[in-house]
C-alpha cells in the first residue's frame, strides 16, 4: 500500500488489528499499534476496542488493562464496548473481583448493555448474589425493556458457567422480584434438566413455577418436557401435561402430536393412535410426513396391512413426501404376510 503511495487509515490500521487478533499474532499488533501516531494516524476508540480484543483474547489482560487506562490520555473514551471486552478478559481468568470493579466503575458513566451483564456470567457459586444485583439493576434501569430473549440469553448464559442448582436460585430471585413473569427463564432451565437425564426434577421445577410463581408456559417448554417424559418412561405423567396444556389454552402443535403418536405405534395402542390423529385434524393441526410415517408403522404392526397402503396413498396424493421410514414398514410388512408383489410396488 505504501509503495503505491495509498495513504493507511485508521480504518486500514482497525481492520489489520482485527485480522492479527484472530491469528493470535500478539507482537505484530502491538508494533502496528505503536506505529499508528509515529505516521501521524492516532488511533481512536473503534482501534482501542480491536486492539484490546486482542489482548484479551490471547491472554495478556494485564498489558490490556494498562493500554485501557492510557485511551483517555490519547484522546479517546472508552464506551460499552471498551468495558465489556476488558470485563469479558478478567472474567475469562476467573478475576471476578476485578471484573466487578471495572463494571463497577463503567456504571458511574455508562449505562451497561445486555453483553455486559452477559459478559459477567462466569460467577462462580460465592458471587451468585453479586450476578443477581447486576442483573436486577440492569432489568429495573428505565433505559431497559425487559424481553423474553434478555431473559432467555442470560439463563442460558448462566447454565453454561454454573451448576443446575445454583441457576435455579438465580431464576427464583428474579421471578420472587417480579422482574420476569413469563417461561423465558424456565424453558433454558427445563431443556438443561432434561438433557442431564433428571427429568422428574425438571417436572417438579415446572410445577413449582407455574403454580408457585404463576408463569404461564409456552408451546417451547411443553414439548421440550413431554419429550423428556415419554422417553423416561414417564408416560403417564406426559399425558396429564398434554391435557393441562390444553386445558391452559396452549394449542399443541405437529410436534406434540408427533410424540404422542409415535408413544402410542410403539406401544401398540392403535385405537388411542387413531383417536390422538382424528383429535389432530379436529384441531385443524396438519400431519406431517412424520405423523405418516408413525401411522403407517402402527398399522402395519397391527396387521392392518390394507389400511396402511391406503394412508400411504393419502400421504402420496397430498403435500408430505415419503422418505425411507414411510416405505421400510411397508415393505416388511407385506413381505412377512406373503404378499411379495404389493411389497414390490414400495420399492423405486
Amino acid at each position: 500500500m505504501k509503495e503505491m503511495k495509498f495513504i493507511p487509515t485508521v480504518v486500514t490500521y482497525n481492520t489489520l488489528l482485527a485480522g492479527l487478533g484472530k491469528e493470535g499474532r500478539v507482537k505484530k499488533a502491538m508494533d502496528l499499534f505503536s506505529s499508528m501516531k509515529e505516521v501521524g494516524c492516532p488511533p481512536n476508540t473503534v482501534t482501542f476496542n480491536t486492539f484490546l480484543d486482542c489482548l484479551c483474547k490471547n491472554g495478556e489482560v494485564d498489558l490490556a488493562l494498562e493500554m485501557f487506562y492510557k485511551m483517555t490520555e490519547m484522546d479517546c473514551v472508552p464506551d460499552v464496548p471498551t468495558y465489556n471486552t476488558i470485563i469479558y478478559g478478567l472474567a475469562k481468568e476467573n478475576r471476578v473481583s476485578d471484573a466487578f470493579w471495572i463494571f463497577n466503575q463503567m456504571r458511574k458513566l455508562l449505562f451497561p448493555d445486555l453483553v455486559t451483564l452477559c459478559t459477567l456470567r462466569p460467577v462462580k457459586v460465592s458471587r451468585i448474589d453479586d450476578a443477581f444485583r447486576v442483573a436486577e439493576d440492569f432489568f429495573n434501569h428505565p433505559q431497559e425493556h425487559t424481553n423474553r430473549t434478555s431473559m432467555k440469553v442470560l439463563i442460558e448464559g448462566i447454565l453454561i458457567e454454573v451448576e443446575i442448582d445454583q441457576c435455579i436460585i438465580f431464576a427464583e430471585n428474579l421471578l420472587s422480584s417480579r422482574m420476569c413473569q413469563n417461561d423465558s427463564i424456565l424453558c433454558p432451565v427445563i431443556k438443561s434438566m432434561c438433557k442431564h437425564k433428571k427429568v422428574h426434577d425438571a417436572y417438579h421445577l415446572f410445577e413449582r413455577f407455574t403454580m408457585g410463581y404463576g408463569i404461564q408456559p409456552t408451546l417451547e417448554s411443553y414439548n421440550a418436557l413431554i419429550d423428556a417424559l415419554l422417553e423416561a418412561n414417564l408416560t403417564e405423567i406426559a399425558w396429564e401435561l398434554f391435557e393441562e396444556m390444553k386445558k391452559d389454552g396452549c394449542n399443541p402443535d405437529i410436534f406434540t402430536y408427533n410424540l404422542l403418536l409415535d408413544a402410542l405405534g410403539k406401544s401398540g395402542r392403535i385405537d388411542q393412535l387413531f383417536e390422538l390423529h382424528e383429535e389432530m385434524l379436529s384441531r385443524e393441526c396438519k400431519p406431517n410426513t412424520i405423523t405418516y410415517n408413525i401411522l403407517i408403522s402402527g398399522l402395519v404392526k397391527s396387521k392392518s396391512l390394507d389400511e396402511a397402503r391406503d394412508l400411504y396413498y393419502d400421504l402420496m396424493s397430498g403435500d408430505s413426501i415419503p422418505s425411507p421410514c414411510t416405505y421400510g414398514p411397508l415393505i416388511d410388512g407385506f413381505s412377512k404376510a406373503g404378499r411379495v408383489e404389493e411389497a414390490k410396488q414400495f420399492f423405486g
